[in-house]
C-alpha cells in the first residue's frame, strides 16, 4: 500500500553512528543547482512512497541516472547493498 513520501533527514539520519554506506561524487555548483533542482522536481512528483514499486532506492537510483551514472537494476537490495551496488557499478 502506497504511503507518503518523505525525502528529508529523518531522526537519525544525520548520525555518524547510523551511516552503513556512503558514495560521494565532487561537482561545481552549476552541476549541484541542476542537481538539486531535479531533486526538488522529484520530490513534487513523487509524493507517494511503496516498498516494492517506488522506495528510496528507487529515489537513489533515479536521481543516479540523471547524474549519468549506472544505478543497480534491483531496487529490493537493502540500502546499504544499494549504495555498495552503485559505487561499484561507477567505478572510473
Amino acid at each position: 500500500m502506497p504511503v507518503p513520501s518523505e525525502t528529508g533527514a529523518s531522526d537519525g539520519d544525520t548520525e555518524e553512528t547510523y551511516f552503513t554506506a556512503r558514495y560521494r561524487i565532487t561537482m561545481g555548483k552549476e552541476r549541484y543547482d541542476g542537481l538539486l533542482a531535479f531533486v526538488r522536481h522529484l520530490q513534487a512528483s513523487s509524493p507517494a512512497w511503496h516498498a516494492v514499486f517506488y522506495n528510496c532506492n528507487a529515489f537513489v537510483g533515479d536521481i543516479a541516472r540523471h547524474m549519468g551514472l549506472t544505478p543497480p537494476s534491483n531496487s529490493l537490495l537493502f540500502p546499504k547493498e544499494y549504495i555498495e551496488k552503485l559505487r561499484a557499478l561507477n567505478r572510473a
